[in-house]
């Protein structure tokens, strides 16, 4: 307690950003937004633009994992003014995102989210970060299906297979084949429907297997480290053990040579008598 008020006392936004993320990942949204609160409060009195961007954002993602949309995008677009002043390209792109896919949920705004997802896309292309371009593409993609532009919807997919191709992400796989099962589903096309969830099975599966190997490969090696330490423990006991016998051995074998000492002179004092 005494460390953390040291802290505080030399630099409490930062304190207030790490326990606001602490209690994030910790589930407990009530006490982040405690933290992120205060940390925003003094960045924006102190002018800190990066630092009032980046909690803005922060806050808007708990309102957005709760669900209230309405107070996601007041601080989701507090965050992409300001990340467009610093011109921060990559921010900009994550939280054009975030506001497509809320805007997404609602059907008479899918207009304007198909403008944020174009435009995160577009970013993502430009700094050339092709698991982000794929993720918001997808996203992209399911919005063209709600809407049944299947044309659309075809084409984005097609750009995704050719950055897919290019990445080394399971999940991302998953995502795409999920996409792929929802766009054919929707259109009641259920042989290639039924193809997708085929090849979505199959990866998973194949993700659980190597995943269930490395997990056996992990264990086998803790079991032979702590198999090995026993060993060297156990034989490190018995020689400790063989030395105290050994110590016990020696010093009977002393105490032998001098009582046949002392019988010696016994009997030799004797004869002298």
């Amino acid at each position: 307690s005494l460390k953390i008020k040291e802290k505080l006392n030399e630099n409490p936004v930062n304190v207030l950003i790490s326990l606001g993320i602490i209690y994030k990942e910790w589930n407990n949204s009530k006490k982040a937004m405690k933290y992120y609160q205060e940390a925003l409060k003094i960045c924006e009195q102190e002018k800190d633009e990066i630092k009032t961007s980046m909690i803005l954002n922060n806050i808007g993602n708990i309102y957005m994992e709760k669900k209230e949309n309405s107070g996601a995008l007041l601080y989701f677009q507090k965050a992409l003014k300001i990340f467009k002043k610093l011109k921060d390209k990559h921010e900009m792109m994550i939280v054009l995102n975030n506001i497509g896919l809320i805007y997404s949920e609602s059907e008479k705004d899918y207009e304007v989210a198909e403008k944020f997802l174009n435009e995160s896309i577009r970013l993502a292309e430009e700094l050339k970060l092709d698991e982000k371009t794929i993720l918001f593409s997808l996203s992209l993609t399911n919005l063209f299906i709600k809407q049944n532009q299947f044309e659309k919807a075809k084409y984005v997919l097609e750009k995704s297979s050719s950055y897919l191709k290019n990445v080394q992400s399971y999940g991302l796989e998953l995502s795409y084949f999920e996409t792929q099962i929802n766009f054919y589903k929707k259109q009641k096309k259920y042989a290639k429907a039924f193809y997708w969830l085929n090849r979505f099975s199959e990866r998973k599966d194949k993700i659980f297997n190597e995943e269930s190997q490395k997990k056996i490969v992990e264990m086998q090696t803790i079991y032979e480290t702590e198999k090995k330490e026993q060993e060297a423990e156990i034989y490190r006991l018995k020689t400790i053990e063989l030395e105290k016998k050994n110590k016990l051995i020696r010093k009977q074998k002393d105490e032998l040579k001098n009582t046949v000492k002392m019988l010696r002179r016994s009997e030799l004092m004797f004869n002298i008598i």
